[in-house]
């Protein structure tokens, strides 16, 4: 059983930033199975199977340095513990578009990813890191990461969300290690 974990921030406002990532591969890979979100206070859901596994989506609802508020409360809301958890995010270290399958490790400093891990009770879940770049010398991190990309970097950016919705799917189908060792190729 997996649980699936895409951030972002809620609100329309922020659909297209760079910052959504998360959740924009989570909404294509939901509808693609034919799933629709269920909403509770601070965070969506739905319940769906590929391949015999059953799997779980989720989107905390609340603003992404307080992602951690979502989980928990989903856990109270469906307490089972015996699932696998991917969780899907932007990452700054890595050119738009570009995407890499992670097992287990750290935070990065990403403070969506600092939360969840809070709530989870450590570093042992997975994660597909999408590429979004850095910003430009002048422009501040916060600025950029809430920026909507323009141009080529807008097409990067949504091969990247292709690729990351692919390897979710592999790694439910055909577990972590061959996932990585074709995701994390150049």
């Amino acid at each position: 059983m997996f649980l699936l974990v895409g951030l972002g921030n809620p609100g329309e406002e922020f659909a297209l930033t760079r910052h959504n990532v998360g959740f924009r591969v989570l909404d294509a890979l939901v509808d693609g199975l034919g799933l629709r979100w269920h909403k509770q206070r601070k965070f969506a859901w739905t319940k769906g199977e590929r391949k015999g596994q059953e799997l779980y989506f989720l989107k905390p609802l609340t603003f992404m340095n307080r992602s951690g508020e979502g989980l928990r409360l989903f856990f109270a809301h469906c307490p089972l513990r015996e699932w696998e958890m991917v969780v899907v995010h932007d990452d700054l270290d890595f050119p738009p578009g570009r995407v890499r399958v992670k097992r287990n490790g750290g935070t990065g400093g990403h403070r969506g990813l600092e939360s969840i891990a809070e709530a989870w009770g450590g570093l042992d879940f997975g994660r597909v890191r999408v590429g979004i770049g850095r910003p430009k010398e002048r422009e501040e991190v916060v600025e950029y990461v809430l920026g909507i990309p323009q141009g080529e970097e807008a097409t990067q950016l949504r091969e990247g969300e292709e690729r990351a919705r692919e390897a979710l799917l592999w790694i439910v189908e055909k577990g972590w290690q061959v996932t990585m060792n074709v995701f994390n190729t150049s």
